[in-house]
């Protein structure tokens, strides 16, 4: 059968993709074919690195799993466990450098669509691990090596003993101490290989505390994972203490408990400034219109007079903002009404509407 393959680019200076692939719930013939970009251009994959799949399905459980690297793209080929659980998955893949080193992809999604009936066993999702199973396998397979073949150098030595043969045969079929190359297997016979260095290449054999380590760090990833916030959303159980610093890029409010954006609140409150004129209709009701750019029709604003700082023309200001008796709103204008008299001096108002 042959394989069904998305193909994915995904830019490393993004955090988040929107990407989002679609399966059927038990799917385990398609692979994902990732291609990193670097602000645009294809990020070159050097030959010491490796690289692995990491998901979060929609029951909670973990996905982390090797991928291949083929030709300057991540391939991953989806597990049986990787579509176990109906519904979104959150997926992002990991490259690893020979120094150590790591970038992570983008998140992207896929959506595994549940099917209309099963064919035998239903799939149980559960936490998979092939990066560790992985190290594990190649450690028990190193000690089944190692048992195979001390059992084959003890029945040499034996003949050798028994022949007179073996003062040849040390130098021919036994490894000096100051070290050498093996050209078989060793077999431990369930015996420990002790005061082993830490690996640094592939083949090298893992200790167990390095075993261990990959296991403690997938534990603390799924703690911290477990303990913090998904990116994607969810519910706080505590206050976020800012420190001082910004909440940025907040969407606008839809809902009364939403947080404001800045412009959202500055936009409540409109105000300007303005001059009452002398230029009166020619009978009362006296009407003045005065342009006020930015007000609505729908405004209920605020006028009041802003007097000059000479006393006599203050006075002045005052009698004649006295006879004003209303103000209405228009679309960038506000129309004023004396009902009895004419004020004779103009006035200088400052308006404020609160939205």
């Amino acid at each position: 059968m042959n394989f069904s393959n998305y193909r994915l680019s995904l830019d490393i200076h993004e955090t988040e993709s929107g990407l989002s692939l679609r399966a059927k719930k038990g799917d385990s013939i398609r692979k994902i074919y990732v291609t990193l970009m670097d602000g645009g251009a294809p990020y070159r994959i050097t030959p010491d690195c490796t690289a692995a799949f990491t998901a979060r399905k929609p029951d909670n459980t973990i996905l982390f799993n090797n991928a291949l690297i083929e030709n300057n793209a991540i391939v991953y080929e989806l597990t049986p466990q990787t579509t176990a659980s109906a519904g979104q998955v959150r997926c992002e893949v990991r490259l690893y450098g020979g120094d150590g080193r790591l970038i992570t992809s983008p998140r992207f999604f896929l959506d595994v669509d549940d099917t209309v009936f099963t064919e035998g066993d239903q799939v149980v999702s559960d936490d998979e691990y092939t990066v560790l199973e992985d190290a594990i396998a190649q450690v028990d397979q190193a000690v089944a090596d190692a048992q195979a073949s001390l059992a084959a150098l003890e029945a040499e030595f034996r003949e050798k003993v028994e022949n007179g043969e073996l003062t040849d045969a040390v130098s021919a079929a036994f490894l000096h101490k100051t070290g050498g190359t093996m050209a078989g297997d060793i077999a431990m016979d369930g015996h420990h290989i002790t005061g082993l260095a830490e690996p640094e290449v592939p083949t090298d054999a893992a200790t167990k505390a390095c075993a261990d380590a990959a296991s403690a760090l997938a534990q603390a990833a799924q703690a911290t994972a477990d303990a913090a916030l998904p990116r994607s959303g969810g519910a706080m159980t505590g206050p976020i203490a800012m420190g001082g610093s910004k909440i940025t890029g907040l969407a606008a409010p839809s809902a009364p408990a939403d947080a404001v954006t800045k412009a959202y609140a500055d936009a409540k409150r409109f105000t300007a400034s303005a001059a009452l004129g002398t230029g009166w209709s020619a009978s009362a009701p006296y009407t003045q219109t005065v342009p006020v750019p930015g007000l609505l029709e729908t405004d209920i604003p605020h006028v009041a007079p802003v007097y000059d700082p000479d006393p006599a023309a203050a006075l002045a200001q005052r009698e004649a903002w006295s006879m004003v008796c209303q103000a209405e709103a228009g679309t960038d204008s506000l129309t004023f009404a004396c009902f009895e008299n004419c004020p004779g001096a103009a006035v200088p108002i400052q308006i404020e509407v609160m939205r």
